[in-house]
């Protein structure tokens, strides 16, 4: 009898436990900053996008964990990250400043690369870009670029650099159209959005072959999450075998790898998938 009373206690433990996890999800803190198409800020200064719709999704899934959004400048994120003032990033690249924090990363869900981008013009073509150094660069504040090997600081890229800083990709295509620089550096992912919603200005780019970097986006995960790498490369790993991960990518005319091959043909797209 007694055993049986603790068998009862046990499962009567077990199922208060399941509903309070149910009732009460962990929170797990989600940085965004500026990061078209992931990360768009509009002119009420709200949040939105890949990345918000992303948490949604995430928070949809499942109940354990509930992702809420923690906006975040790209030069602060190092700094809040380290004291632990939110708990994952996304759409992020070990390569770009982390190499010196303790973190965890999780397993790749996207790939994308930069492209170079400048006015056409007579007789200009893929030599155009050859040396960026000679050109007037319209960058991002705190964005990482391979032509400057990774280094974000502006002043060893203004010491180094004809540069300009702007806070978006729209703002330097807008910059770029009124000739305030020579070229551009834009990410695959938000170019093809931005061509898909505007196509009488394709013509208006010369888009380079060659890229400024190719990279896997993971989540940089910190080590005292409640989220942890294994949690989160789970969901991915369900969100991507149901179809929804991809279906939210073509929502933003960005598809995850695994499908690029099956729905596409463009070798220039094809390249993403390192």
């Amino acid at each position: 009898m007694k055993n049986l009373d603790l068998l009862l206690a046990l499962c009567l433990s077990l199922c208060t436990s399941l509903v309070a996890t149910a009732d009460h999800p962990t929170s797990v803190r989600v940085a965004l900053y500026p990061y078209e198409p992931f990360v768009a800020v509009d002119e009420q200064g709200q949040f939105h996008g890949l990345a918000a719709d992303l948490i949604t999704l995430l928070n949809s899934h499942q109940q354990e964990l509930h992702f809420t959004s923690y906006p975040i400048s790209p030069k602060r994120r190092f700094d809040a990250f380290e004291q632990h003032e939110f708990d994952i990033i996304l759409f992020e690249n070990p390569q770009w400043g982390w190499q010196n924090i303790e973190h965890q990363i999780s397993e790749p869900f996207f790939y994308d690369r930069d492209v170079y981008v400048a006015l056409q013009g007579e007789d200009r073509d893929e030599s155009y870009f050859n040396d960026i150094s000679r050109l007037k660069i319209l960058a991002i504040s705190g964005f990482h670029y391979g032509f400057a090997e990774f280094n974000a600081d502006e002043q060893y890229l203004e010491q180094n650099f004809d540069i300009v800083f702007s806070w978006s990709y729209m703002k330097n295509l807008e910059m770029l159209c009124d000739r305030q620089g020579d070229v551009t550096i834009i990410s695959w992912a938000y170019l093809r959005d931005f061509i898909q919603k505007h196509p009488d200005k394709a013509a208006d780019f010369l888009i380079s072959q060659r890229s400024d970097n190719q990279f896997k986006h993971q989540a940089i995960i910190h080590p005292r999450s409640p989220a942890d790498s294994g949690k989160l490369n789970r969901i991915f790993s369900e969100l991507k075998t149901n179809g929804q991960l991809a279906e939210l990518f073509q929502r933003y005319n960005a598809l995850d790898c695994d499908d690029l091959n099956s729905v596409m043909h463009d070798k220039q797209i094809q390249a993403l998938c390192l």
